[in-house]
């Protein structure tokens, strides 16, 4: 299946970031970036859950285990999943890394 990657571009801090997160791993890792809404967090030590506004997680898949529908395309050499239902809300964004968190910054339209 051929997909159309989104047009993201990745600072630096976040692609080196990526590489030493990737380096970490065994076998073929890659990048999954997924829009969550709706989730929950408990801070270490904390008794309760506190809500998170919707963000931009990032996560991995085994190359060997991507879910149907779903392809892999290299953007900047880093190995990303493709095929989900917000990638095209990455259109035009810039995946930053800072303080130990990613994020994605989108510009005005």
């Amino acid at each position: 299946m051929h997909v159309q990657p989104p047009k993201l571009q990745l600072a630096p801090s976040a692609k080196e970031a990526l590489k030493a997160l990737l380096a970490q791993m065994a076998d073929r890792p890659v990048v999954a970036l997924i829009w969550t809404v709706g989730a929950k967090m408990q801070a270490p030590g904390a008794r309760d859950l506190s809500d998170l506004p919707a963000h931009w997680g990032v996560g991995f898949y085994d190359a060997h285990d991507i879910p149907s529908g779903h392809t892999v395309v290299a953007i900047d050499g880093i190995p990303f999943l493709l095929g989900g239902e917000s990638d095209h809300m990455l259109d035009g964004g810039t995946l930053h890394y800072s303080d130990g968190e990613f994020s994605v910054e989108r510009r005005a339209i």
